[in-house]
């Protein structure tokens, strides 16, 4: 059996990688603006607070079934998935 801190660490983990791969297009936009301004504080509160973005946007996804349907949507384009649909119907 898995133990609870195990969980929550992957669950949180999760949440991050999700709202990192929701927002990988404005990751670019940053380092744009991060580039162009060379200053290292500016930087560092930037991906700081992408990174704290990230994870609540991660959270959000979860927490207001953006996830679920998202998987539903993999799931109608998944050919297994729709043959076991119709086995089980």
């Amino acid at each position: 059996m898995i133990s609870e801190l195990k969980y929550k660490i992957c669950l949180y983990k999760r949440y991050f990688e999700t709202g990192l791969s929701i927002t990988n297009y404005a990751k670019y936009l940053i380092v744009f603006f991060a580039i162009a301004d060379q200053n290292l504080f500016t930087i560092m509160i930037l991906g700081i607070t992408y990174g704290i973005l990230s994870f609540f946007l991660g959270w959000a996804w979860f927490r207001f079934g953006f996830m679920v349907a998202e998987t539903e949507v993999t799931n109608r384009y998944n050919l297994f998935v729709n043959e076991m649909r119709k086995k089980f119907k």
